[in-house]
């Protein structure tokens, strides 16, 4: 019998999508995540709340025999629901849009789906990187990576909402230390 194969890494897979146009002659990956899958929820937090709210009014008021309302409950929670769908739907596509890269020279963060933009700073010109993190990320075991640039033309975007961001940040403080 053969061990049966081991299934890639997720790592190695988000590696393996960045194209090969954006890399410099004799750069190595060294990281490529994408967030964590809770930036759906967390990045669509305040409308979830919202609906919350929503909903619990219409219903309240709608139990008030005095007052009458222009639609019917049913209306107004699929009302509400088509809000909530289009919200998670639009984080959805924000969170596959978003790619953060570390290389052996620099470290990129690319936004959006239909035109990516990329934001980058090569390591030198890092003066370091901080991990930060609300409470929910915090709860989530999430973090924020903020980078401190020794100039302020070249600022990559913050790695938000990353998993094992205490990992990610050893790792990028290695790679500025070798750079």
């Amino acid at each position: 019998m053969t061990p049966s194969a081991q299934p890639a890494s997720p790592v190695v897979a988000v590696a393996k999508s960045v194209p090969a146009e954006m890399l410099e002659g004799g750069e190595i990956i060294i990281l490529a995540v994408r967030p964590s899958g809770w930036f759906v929820i967390l990045d669509s937090l305040a409308v979830l709340i919202l609906a919350g709210a929503l909903a619990a009014g219409l219903k309240i008021v709608s139990d008030m025999p005095q007052v009458q309302l222009p639609i019917d409950m049913r209306t107004g929670l699929t009302a509400i629901c088509g809000l909530v769908w289009l919200q998670l739907l639009i984080a959805c596509f924000r969170w596959a849009g978003r790619l953060y890269i570390l290389t052996n020279r620099r470290v990129m963060t690319i936004r959006g789906v239909l035109r990516p933009n990329v934001s980058q700073c090569h390591l030198r010109r890092l003066a370091g990187a901080d991990l930060r993190g609300n409470l929910c990320e915090r709860i989530l075991g999430l973090g924020t990576v903020k980078f401190r640039t020794v100039e302020t033309q070249e600022v990559p975007g913050d790695w938000e909402k990353i998993s094992r961001p205490a990992q990610v940040v050893r790792k990028i403080q290695e790679a500025m230390s070798r750079s």
